[in-house]
């Protein structure tokens, strides 16, 4: 077993370990009320092993399923699930347990986060994308009908458990989806992990992939937790992601998929810049490509500025675009919206 411990959470990764995480729960919280909270696809493969492994342990369990994708992660979901848990008469002192990607951990933590003013939360994540990235650094959200993670909070789970055969179970796609988020940490901070993902076969390195993809994360959210300054980086990709997916209603990209394509773009967008080494550009193409991502925008160009000018990062008429010098090595560039919209226009 790999332990790692980001601000307020304990993150736990070992094989089979849902088998088993009635057990690790029991060390975290007291016997309580828990709602398990997952999507009907997860439900299908995991559910029955969370339930019979708290029950036995003497948990009362209760179950919430949502619909897959981004549509759930909605006010009018949220509202259904406070909904449950009032029903169930349950109080701070009970316990959320997530089960599922990415989608439900950010639904789960800011129910959590809100109801009661803070409800005990853990956070099992069943797809590579969450294992890396939304499950670990307390970031929350749910999405309005102009952005995605418009409305969020800062809310830490007490505890994460990572089954590394659980990617075993994803759909091809899906899997792709968290690869990039692994390719932006090893853009941002960590040249070895990119050579891992560039060079070698990802199942026999699967565990140094997430450990290393952490620890990135890990670094960053504990210098900034409230995401004023350094954490910004782990936005990579994401500014003219996010845009994509709004644009796209959440249906024709993933979210690795729109990432994937921001990453690319914004470094393209830096070379011309004469801000990113020329050499590196291809290399993260091929590295996208190498796991089935696509790097190119083909959104008019006019509705992605437009979804642009909503990004939640634009302070004060300005945008802390990240680009990287290298691989392994990101930084902020501060650029007014404007200048950032003509660039958009003439570039991508």
């Amino acid at each position: 077993m790999r332990a790692l411990g980001v601000i307020k959470s304990k993150i736990l990764v070992e094989e089979n370990i849902i088998s088993k995480c009635g057990k690790f729960i029991l060390e975290s919280v007291k016997l309580c009320k828990v709602l398990i909270i997952s999507d009907r696809n997860v439900a299908k493969i995991y559910l029955n092993i969370v339930s019979r492994e708290l029950e036995k342990l003497g948990f009362q369990v209760q179950v919430f399923l949502i619909n897959p994708g981004e549509q759930s992660k909605s006010f009018k979901t949220a509202e259904k699930i406070y909904n449950s848990l009032t029903l169930n008469f349950m109080a701070r002192c009970d316990l959320i347990v997530s089960l599922g990607g990415g989608v439900v951990t950010d639904l789960s933590g800011f129910v959590a986060s809100t109801y009661h003013r803070g409800i005990k939360l853990v956070h099992i994540p069943t797809s590579f994308l969450a294992m890396i990235d939304a499950a670990i650094g307390g970031k929350n959200g749910v999405n309005s009908k102009y952005g995605k993670n418009l409305i969020g909070t800062f809310y830490h789970p007490c505890l994460v458990l990572i089954d590394p055969l659980a990617l075993k179970t994803l759909p091809p796609r899906e899997f792709c989806c968290g690869i990039a988020e692994a390719i932006k940490c090893g853009c941002i901070g960590d040249k070895k992990l990119f050579k891992i993902l560039e060079n070698q076969d990802f199942y026999n390195n699967i565990e140094e992939i997430i450990m290393r993809s952490i620890r990135v994360k890990k670094n960053l959210v504990e210098i900034d937790e409230q995401d004023f300054g350094s954490r910004v980086l782990l936005n990579f990709g994401h500014t003219i992601g996010h845009a994509l997916e709004k644009i796209g209603n959440y249906k024709k990209l993933s979210h690795g998929e729109a990432v994937s394509i921001g990453m690319n773009e914004i470094t393209k967008i830096s070379e011309s810049m004469n801000l990113t080494r020329f050499e590196v550009l291809p290399r993260l193409k091929a590295v996208c490509r190498k796991y089935f991502l696509p790097t190119h925008n083909n959104f008019p160009s006019n509705q992605l500025q437009e979804a642009v000018l909503h990004d939640k990062k634009i302070l004060n008429g300005y945008l802390n675009l990240v680009l990287i010098k290298d691989i392994g090595e990101g930084f902020i560039y501060k650029i007014p919206d404007k200048e950032f919209i003509n660039f958009l226009k003439n570039k991508i």
